[in-house]
């Protein structure tokens, strides 16, 4: 799991110059529940949001943006 932190770390710190704790993520880490559940709907909600407080200068149209055929084709085999 160690290794697993520190490339997250890493990466967090590629793309915005700063680490978090190893204790934030280790927390983090224990919470962390992967699930083949797709939630575009959550994904719209958010950009519409951020267009709303002006973060975004265009409606998103996120129409599309979430594909789940690769997912569903594993899925239904």
């Amino acid at each position: 799991m160690e290794d697993t932190l520190t490339t997250i770390n890493d990466h967090l710190f590629d793309l915005t110059q700063n680490r978090l704790p190893e204790t934030v993520l280790e927390k983090a880490w224990t919470r962390l529940a992967v699930t083949t559940e797709t939630h575009p709907e959550a994904l719209q909600a958010w950009a519409d949001a951020s267009y709303e407080l002006k973060f975004m200068d265009t409606d998103p149209d996120l129409d599309g943006f979430v594909d789940t055929s690769r997912l569903d084709a594993i899925l239904n085999q």
